[in-house]
């Protein structure tokens, strides 16, 4: 019986508009999509839509990604083509939620 290999996965460290960092988990194939829609979650569930520019957690194509090292941009309509380990983002990175 053969074993299973464990999935690859990543810890991103998110940056949320107001400044508060949030970590978390996914598998190295997630899209950035599923990115996008855990954040906007994340923020509801804070009640970040509340403060300023919180409305951008609300409306579709509210959030875009920028990573910190390379300095690189991932705008929304890539979110749902770009793989976390496509975007060079495996293990592990930092990112910056820009409006």
């Amino acid at each position: 019986m053969e074993e299973s290999q464990p999935r690859p996965t990543t810890l991103l460290s998110i940056r949320l508009l107001d400044g508060e960092l949030v970590k978390a988990k996914f598998p190295a194939h997630a899209t950035l999509e599923k990115v996008a829609q855990y954040v906007c979650q994340k923020a509801k569930d804070l009640k970040k839509e509340k403060l300023p520019k919180g409305k951008a957690y609300t409306v579709p194509n509210g959030i875009e990604f920028e990573s910190i090292q390379p300095r690189r941009l991932f705008e929304v309509e890539t979110f749902s083509l770009v793989t976390l380990d496509q975007a060079g983002l495996c293990p592990r990175y930092d990112y910056a939620i820009i409006v």
